[in-house]
């Protein structure tokens, strides 16, 4: 019973850290970045912030409606609202108001930063595209890093295991006298160096991952692994792919050319805002208000029996009675009309001209730029699939010129030292093929990304 408890218990500890382990696609670490990347987050904020301003550009173009309300007590000398004479006493007064007010007319500066900041809103999504995409590309690098590694380390350990062979080989020659034992310690200082080759290659893995997971901001890297898909040898497949046309396609998706467009838009729009200082503004205004005292008095005249004079009797004023005989309203034009304002109308219209400059150089710039990484993608595509063609014919060679060394070996006619030496270069030809491979995945990836095509393996 006790043994079937601890295989049950082994069991439920081995699931429990097999179900932690997840293996990540390409595909998922670019969505993972997408969702947690501070980078992101930050654009992702400026965006907000800009959509504020065009919902308050929007409610800009509305009138304004306010009112307020006062209490004020008034002590000493002091003129009775009422009487409008001057006198020594307390009063307590309460005013109350409502106004509006609307731009008729201003060189439709409200009209046009409208629409501004819609620009600068579509401007700014597409910076948000741009961080994604530069996240999506270091992503890719290292995952293609971490692949790399871990075929390196699957290389090395293929190596390590035919040097085990060959030293129990040799253990066997030199058991029955065939060979000197010193060929053994020599075959064995050989495979210790390829141990020393899987170590490394399984430290260089391990900082790949590390490397990843800080991009990805992971904290629990020892339990994240990425799906190795398998990779056939590669095909240069861009024969024909004119550098014109993978231009041209890069102008239509490429976020950081929408950009510089919509910020060329952007700054000639801040002309048509700057060139609204020059114009008059008429607006309209509306208010309501009235007042009330709350020792306030009112005269009540009667004719006197005896004398025949008036006679006034002085009695509260009711508070309601006030805000109805003291209510108000007025309604009025308002038309301002710039003459001269130390030429900061035309100044701050040449500014903005320079700013479209600016944007329309910044523009150019970028299409410059971007052509030129195409050129230097298609360049080092080419590059790449001839250099592992380089390495794939230089590894076949070093095979062979290995297994004639080892046969050789075996027979005794070569020592260990030719033998590593021919061993030692072979492996650093497939290390070299190795490198080259994925480096042509990742070039290749890169020209496809300047096609419009998503980032994937």
């Amino acid at each position: 019973m006790r043994k079937l408890f601890f295989i049950l218990f082994a069991t439920g500890i081995t699931g429990s850290t097999v179900a932690q382990e997840k293996v990540w696609t390409l595909k998922e670490c670019v969505q993972y970045a997408y969702d947690h990347n501070l980078s992101i987050k930050q654009a992702e904020l400026s965006l907000e912030m800009d959509e504020i301003a065009l919902e308050e550009s929007e409610w800009a173009k509305y009138p304004g409606l306010n009112a307020s309300a006062s209490r004020n007590y008034n002590f000493g000398r002091s003129i009775d609202p009422l009487t409008n004479t001057t006198g020594i006493q307390k009063n307590v007064s309460n005013y109350f108001s409502m106004s509006s007010s609307a731009t008729l007319f201003n060189g439709f500066l409200l009209r046009n930063r409208e629409k501004q900041n819609e620009t600068r809103l579509a401007a700014k999504t597409h910076y948000v595209d741009k961080i994604r995409n530069d996240i999506s590309m270091n992503i890719a690098l290292f995952y293609l890093e971490v692949l790399f590694n871990q075929e390196s380390i699957t290389n090395n350990k293929a190596q390590l295991e035919i040097a085990r062979q060959q030293v129990a080989r040799i253990q066997k020659l030199v058991d029955v006298g065939s060979l000197p034992k010193g060929s053994l310690f020599e075959m064995e200082s050989q495979m210790a160096s390829e141990e020393q080759r899987v170590i490394q290659a399984e430290s260089s893995y391990e900082i790949s991952r590390l490397n990843l997971t800080q991009l990805l901001d992971i904290t629990n890297y020892q339990n994240f692994l990425v799906e190795a898909p398998k990779f056939g040898d590669p095909i240069l497949d861009t024969e024909g792919l004119t550098t014109q046309y993978v231009y041209q396609e890069a102008l239509k998706s490429m976020p950081q050319i929408k950009q510089a467009e919509l910020d060329v838009k952007a700054a000639d729009q801040g002309i048509d805002i700057a060139r609204a200082s020059l114009y008059p503004r008429l607006s309209v205004s509306a208010s309501l208000s009235t007042r009330a005292n709350d020792d306030a008095e009112r005269a009540i005249g009667h004719i006197d029996s005896i004398s025949g004079q008036p006679v006034y009797d002085f009695v509260p004023y009711a508070f309601d009675e006030q805000i109805e005989d003291y209510f108000g309203q007025s309604v009025g034009l308002n038309l301002n009309i710039p003459i001269f304002n130390g030429r900061s109308a035309r100044l701050n219209i040449q500014r903005s001209e320079v700013q479209k400059a600016q944007a329309l150089l910044t523009k150019e710039n970028t299409e410059n730029q971007l052509l030129k990484d195409i050129q230097k993608a298609q360049a080092d595509v080419l590059a790449a699939y001839k250099g592992f063609i380089a390495a794939k014919k230089s590894v076949q060679s070093f095979q062979e010129a290995f297994n004639y060394v080892k046969k050789k070996h075996d027979l005794g006619i070569v020592n260990a030292v030719e033998n590593n030496d021919a061993k030692t270069k072979l492996n650093l030809a497939i290390s070299q093929m190795t490198q080259s491979k994925y480096d042509y995945i990742f070039k290749r990836m890169i020209l496809a990304f300047y096609q419009g095509q998503p980032i994937k393996l």
